[in-house]
């Protein structure tokens, strides 16, 4: 269970079925492949039901649009970084009541999680926070290209750092993903960057003496799940 603060969990209740990050950034050095892993992952979260029955109450997307800015869309033919053409700065999605399904499915954790405040939504923030949780189990946190380091600044650093040491001893990530696909690691006492990542690769978090280390390693389990 992913928890950030007090007792209950990112869409506030004891257990959930929580949303992954479908709208997932694209690597641009071999984009059919994130795009393939992309697809497999959303639909095996519809299999699953990883989708959210609950939102933070009193909040909607509104005039944001960071996310029709960060992620590919493929449905759209948009790629990452770049504005999606429906969307529109101090309006929204000009499609939204039509927007495609990855859309749809799609809730950043400022909506889902009332612990985050106003300073979190992502138009403010500059980045967007989601879950990837049938990827790499992580807290991906997506920045605006335009404002890479934004998630280094006050008050989300020290928030950040706090939930890599929250999450780490359960081999739980934090991941800050550009438009590239370039990741990097968020641990405790470092910021660990790692690159472009392939499909059939698997991030491990692990303790060595006082520290925490990242390695990596094969995966199959994707492939498994994705059919």
């Amino acid at each position: 269970m992913w928890t950030l603060s007090g007792g209950c969990d990112m869409l506030n209740r004891p257990v959930s079925k929580t949303t992954s990050a479908a709208s997932e950034v694209c690597d641009v050095s071999n984009q059919s492949e994130r795009e393939a892993r992309d697809r497999a992952l959303i639909a095996a979260a519809a299999r699953s039901g990883a989708v959210p029955t609950e939102l933070a109450p009193g909040r909607s997307c509104g005039t944001c649009i960071m996310c029709c800015k960060v992620y590919a869309i493929r449905e759209l033919n948009k790629p990452a970084g770049r504005w999606c053409v429906h969307a529109e700065r101090g309006r929204g999605c000009k499609i939204y009541n039509d927007r495609p399904d990855i859309c749809r499915a799609f809730y950043c954790m400022w909506r889902i999680d009332r612990t985050l405040g106003p300073e979190w939504k992502p138009e403010t923030a500059r980045f967007v926070v989601s879950l990837d949780l049938l990827g790499f189990n992580a807290l991906r946190i997506s920045p605006d290209p335009h404002r890479p380091d934004a998630w280094r600044k006050e008050p989300y650093y020290s928030t950040i750092k706090g939930w890599a040491r929250k999450f780490c001893p359960e081999n739980k990530k934090v991941l800050v993903v550009d438009v590239r696909g370039f990741m990097t690691v968020i641990l405790p006492d470092r910021d660990v960057p790692i690159g472009v990542i392939g499909t059939d690769t698997e991030i491990v978090i692990f303790r060595d003496g006082d520290t925490y280390q990242v390695g990596l390693q094969p995966r199959e389990e994707l492939v498994t799940v994705a059919r």
